[in-house]
């Protein structure tokens, strides 16, 4: 009988309670991932394609390739979205081009929107509009790129609204011989029109 409590102790004492992990399973164009606590699901990279037009004036139409890192978010135990929240190390988009021009990296960023806004400074190479896209919110940025000694360079930046379903390279206008990036600013308390001088 002592070895019968014997035994009933030391079995006791090697017990371990293991934790509960749920996977969420979505289509083939996400990766599961387990979560003690939360049901966390990681989306795969995404590469947009971009046609962009002759960029380079060489007589070829080139093609601007924007990566986006993998993204995580929240879903229930239906696997339903409940929100996105981050990316799965750090947040960025990277522009690449099909033909032989600098990358681009821009940071805290997914999902951007880049289009050619042409060659405004007559140098052989078109300008660029960028605009930077965020898991919520339609409060954002514009940027406009230059290429200045090999080395893209943002030479004009104004607010705007990331919602707006308005091509990007409306933005740019031009009074006489001068390019604006038109965009919006806060002035006592309001939000009100506002031209960027784009100095090129």
């Amino acid at each position: 009988m002592k070895y019968f409590f014997l035994l009933l102790l030391l079995s006791a004492g090697c017990y371990q309670q293991t934790a509960v992990h749920t996977t969420i399973t979505e289509t083939d164009t996400t990766t599961s991932v387990s979560s003690t606590n939360n049901n966390h699901v990681v989306e795969p990279e995404q590469w947009d394609t971009i046609a962009c037009g002759d960029l380079n004036t060489d007589g070829i139409a080139d093609t601007a390739f924007l990566y986006t890192p993998p993204t995580v978010k929240q879903v229930d135990v239906n696997g339903t979205l409940e929100s996105y929240f981050g990316c799965d190390t750090v947040c960025f988009n990277r522009i690449t081009f099909s033909c032989n021009l600098p990358e681009i990296i821009f940071n805290t960023s997914v999902w951007g929107q880049i289009e050619n806004i042409g060659d405004l400074n007559s140098d052989g190479i078109h300008e660029l509009i960028f605009c930077p896209l965020w898991f919520h919110s339609c409060r954002g940025q514009l940027y406009v790129y230059s290429l200045k000694n090999n080395k893209w360079e943002i030479v004009a930046q104004v607010a705007a609204n990331r919602c707006e379903d308005t091509p990007l390279k409306d933005h740019i206008i031009k009074i006489k011989k001068n390019y604006f990036l038109a965009g919006e600013k806060f002035e006592d308390g309001d939000i009100v029109k506002y031209n960027m001088a784009i100095n090129l």
